[in-house]
Order: C-alpha cells, then structure tokens, then sequence
C-alpha cells in the first residue's frame, strides 16, 4: 500500500492537492502505529471467521480501507505532523475501545424492557414489502425508466439532479433513504433459506431504486452481497486479503504497460481520498467552530453546509466532500471528537453484535463492507438515519426468526483462522 500510494495514487490525484514527501521518521511512526493496532486487533485474526461479530468484520473492513490506506499516507509524508499524531491516536482509541467493549456482557432484550413479537418474520416481510411497493412507485412515478447507461457518463449526473429535484413527503425520504439495506437484508435472508425467486425480485427492486436516483452505492452493495454469498465457503482472512493485494498489482503492472489508470482510480479513490479529506476537515475546523461545539451558542457552520465548503476550498468548485469517522469527528467536536467518535461508534457497533449475534457469518461480512463504506463517507448521524444504522440495528433484533446462524457443517474451522 506504501508503494500503491507513493508510485501510482499521488501522482494520480495532485490535481486534489494530494501531497507526498516521504521520510524515514514520519514511515517508521506509520508502521510502529500499525503494529500496535495489529497486536491490539489480534485475538480476532486468530479467531474463525464464522465466530466473528458484526463488530468485528466491520473492524476488519477498516483496518483494510481506511486504517492501513490512512497510515501509508501518514508515513509517506502527506500530511501534517499534527494530523498525523491526531489520525494515530483516533485508531489507537477505536480499536482499544472495540476491545475492552468486545468484554461487556448485556443481554439486547433487557435494555428494550422485554419487547418482543411473535412472529418477527411477518414483521420483516412486512417491512420489505413497504420497502419494495415505495420503491416501485417512486420509480413508476418519477423516473419512467431503468438506468442501464454508462457509470461513467454524464446520464449519472442528469439522473440524481432529477432525483435532488423531487419534492416528497419527510416519512417517504426516510424510507427511501434506507430502503436499500432493508432490501439487501431481506435479500439475503431469503438467499440463506435458498428461497431464490424472493430474492431475485428484491434484487430487480433493488436496481429499480438504483434506477432512481442512479447511486453508485447502491449498486456496489448489491454485487458485494452476491459476490459474498457465492464465495462464502471460503470466507477467511487471507482470501480477502489476497484479491485486494492481487488487483493492486493487477492495476499498478496494467498501469505501467499501458497508462490505463482505471483500476488505480477504482481501487484507491474511496482509501486514499476520505483520509485526505478527513485531513481537510482537520484544517478547516482547526480555525473553525464545530457544529456541536459545548462552548458556543452558535456555530458558524451548519452540518449540511460543511461538505459543499470543504469540496470548494479544499478540491474544486461545486464538489461536494462528504466524509465521516476523523472528518467527522472533527466537524462535530472539534478535537474531542478524536474520543468522542470512538466511543459512540464502538458503542452502536457492540449493540449492533448484540442484534445480530444470530445472523450467518456471510451475511455479517457483506452488511459489513457496506456499512464500513458508509462510517467512511457519512457524518455519523447521516449514517444512522439516513444511511441505515438504525434500521440495521432493527432488522438485527428482528430477523432471529429469520436467519440462523451459519454452522458451515463439513468445514474444518482451523483453516478458517491465522
């Protein structure tokens, strides 16, 4: 990643303002900071995967697009001092947190004072239904069509204007706005049940809600959920590792022969570049009053502003910057949110485990890739309504008598783990 970064991603992104100024200190502090959260990260890689937590995937998905992508940035020189000293000690927090909450022990249906329904499966059903029936008419209303032209094309762009542009109810946005990992879930159970003509149509829904308001997100999620189900009985840590070790030298040797820096884009943007505006975000808030700070009355800056002033000073014009984790944090608190952010995200993550300590080890990891992406790119309350964390928490408690855990019979556990 070291290599990725300095050779072929920097030179990739100056038009950014990425920056690059390698030297033994700042590369020898980055690799001490990552053994650390190695060691600290450690009882989980020596455990098999089909017993990890929600937590603990998420924790893996980090480490692997945000962490490490962060830290060679850090020991090539990218940034400040203080930020790097601000971004070492934020990861130092999240993952002593993840382990001394991996401890505490509670039981999810003591804290909701005994709540329960008969039959959460008509619950679940229920709820992809509503999902699925707004969906198709919001698609049918609003939009006339499915999107099948280029990612890359301006029909992008056109398309979420028109979606921007739509005017509907408070409740609807919602729904819409987290309809995607309600359906996704839903999918996947079913999926799990082998029951595939539901799963089918909630994927073709699905792509109708992508249709709508053509986000490239929405899309991923869904081809890593059937990526992640095909191949889960290989799921370990190496072969995940090992693909992404793979198209980093697929993209670097098709660079070299060909100057073809389409794998390089797709492969390091979203890394390399909610680290470098997470950095951005540092600096502004540095001089700036934070959107929750405890000693103003009135900030100067409100949360849904932020992204499109951070994209105007910091990238180019008209560029909306959203970032979450770090970036987040410092918009938020300010410097506090270097504990604050650790602390609340380890919270809802150690609930989350609790909600879904049930749920198969594949469907675990395929929510989790998506929901990391997610903490990446999203202030925290975005993520959680808007972006799914709360419904993710629901349809957790609520999918026991759904899903049930994945025993992956036959399978010898020991290749599973380090």
């Amino acid at each position: 990643m070291d290599v990725f970064y300095v050779d072929y991603a920097f030179p990739l992104y100056k038009y950014m303002h990425y920056t690059a100024n390698p030297n033994t200190e700042d590369a020898i502090t980055a690799w001490w900071i990552y053994a650390g959260i190695l060691f600290l990260f450690r009882p989980v890689l020596w455990k098999p995967v089909v017993s990890w937590t929600f937590s603990e995937f998420v924790l893996f998905v980090l480490l692997l697009f945000s962490v490490v992508p962060g830290l060679s940035m850090c020991g090539a020189g990218a940034f400040q001092k203080e930020y790097s000293m601000w971004f070492y000690l934020y990861w130092l927090c999240f993952f002593v947190l993840a382990s001394i909450f991996s401890k505490i022990r509670f039981r999810l249906s003591g804290l909701l004072g005994g709540f329960s329904l008969k039959d959460k499966s008509v619950f679940l059903y229920s709820i992809g239904m509503i999902v699925a029936v707004t969906v198709v008419c919001v698609f049918l209303g609003y939009n006339g069509k499915l999107f099948f032209s280029n990612l890359l094309s301006q029909n992008v762009y056109s398309v979420r204007a028109n979606w921007g542009s739509i005017n509907m109810p408070i409740v609807m946005s919602y729904i819409m706005a987290n309809a995607s990992v309600i359906l996704l879930f839903l999918m996947m159970c079913f999926l799990e049940k082998k029951r595939y003509p539901e799963a089918l149509f909630l994927l073709v829904v699905e792509f109708m809600l992508f249709s709508c308001s053509a986000s490239k997100s929405v899309l991923l999620s869904a081809a890593i959920c059937i990526a992640v189900y095909v191949l889960h009985k290989w799921l370990y840590p190496f072969m995940i590792i090992l693909p992404l070790i793979g198209i980093m030298f697929w993209g670097m040797n098709v660079y070299d022969a060909s100057d073809d820096v389409s794998i390089i884009a797709l492969f390091s943007r979203s890394p390399f570049t909610t680290n470098f505006l997470s950095s951005c975000y540092w600096d502004y808030f540095r001089t700036h009053i934070p959107v929750w700070d405890i000693f103003s009355e009135f900030p100067t800056e409100s949360k849904n502003a932020m992204p499109l002033l951070i994209g105007n000073l910091y990238v180019a014009q008209n560029t909306y910057a959203n970032n979450g984790l770090l970036g987040s944090a410092f918009m938020m608190v300010g410097r506090y949110g270097v504990i604050f952010s650790p602390v609340v995200w380890n919270m809802y993550l150690h609930i989350l485990d609790k909600a879904g300590n049930h749920v198969a080890s594949w469907i675990k990891l395929s929510m989790s890739i998506s929901w990391a992406v997610t903490m990446m790119n999203s202030a925290m309350t975005t993520s959680m309504l808007s972006h799914g964390g709360v419904a993710l928490l629901v349809l957790g408690y609520l999918s026991k008598g759904v899903v049930k855990r994945n025993r992956m019979k036959g399978l010898d556990e020991r290749r599973f783990s380090y």
